[in-house]
């Protein structure tokens, strides 16, 4: 069952700008899937790390991409918190607009309530989705496309990259992350203004369901 407080749903109506907020981890070497022989256990010997990996974190609207930052290393509640900050700062610059914020139950948004109790954004909002509601999250459809389009780049130049062409005087590691960034930022022009529309209408017709508290099938 989807709940959601129907008193935030028609009191946020007066804001204008809604966003939706998410963090993914990009990595070099992408996990597997397949099946076992039949009568056979199906295990497969793999290292113990995916290789290098560039957290992503963005903040998209029906407007389009809003504000995004590409991160190495941990990605925890201050780290998160310094990305809303970042993140409402441009959105209240660029749209001049009141701003609620939706974001999920991640662990690194633990403490975002914080940030919003500051003076300096005050007059913004932020609104968690109930656990287990992907349908409600509008920025899950669009992580969809992202993903699929630096999928096929990486396919394509995952040899280059191991084979270290183009590294002059570079550790490995770092040669790698460098190419990994590279392909996220040539791919973030996916995320257009017509895709977000046309995710977030999508996630409108799944509405009337949750302010009637029924089951919502995805």
């Amino acid at each position: 069952m989807i709940m959601l407080n129907i008193f935030w749903i028609i009191r946020l109506r007066i804001f204008r700008l809604y966003i939706w907020m998410r963090r993914i981890s990009i990595y070099l070497f992408q996990g597997k899937k397949g099946r076992s022989k039949k009568g056979n256990r199906s295990i497969c010997i793999a290292t113990g790390s995916k290789g290098s990996n560039i957290h992503l974190i963005r903040c998209i609207g029906n407007i389009g991409l809003i504000h995004h930052e590409i991160r190495r290393g941990s990605f925890k509640k201050p780290e998160a918190m310094e990305f809303i900050r970042n993140c409402l700062r441009k959105a209240q610059n660029n749209y001049a607009s009141h701003v609620v914020m939706v974001i999920d139950n991640a662990s690194c948004h633990g403490s975002i309530e914080e940030v919003f109790k500051e003076n300096e954004f005050e007059n913004h909002r932020l609104l968690r989705l109930e656990p287990y509601s992907p349908m409600l999250n509008d920025i899950e459809y669009t992580w969809s496309h992202l993903k699929s389009s630096v999928k096929k780049d990486l396919a394509i130049e995952i040899p280059n990259i191991l084979a270290g062409e183009g590294k002059v005087d570079m550790a490995q590691t770092e040669f790698r992350l460098q190419q990994l960034e590279n392909i996220i930022k040539r791919n973030i022009s996916v995320i257009t203004v017509s895709n977000c529309a046309r995710n977030v209408a999508h996630v409108q017709r799944f509405k009337p369901y949750v302010l009637n508290m029924e089951n919502v099938t995805f």
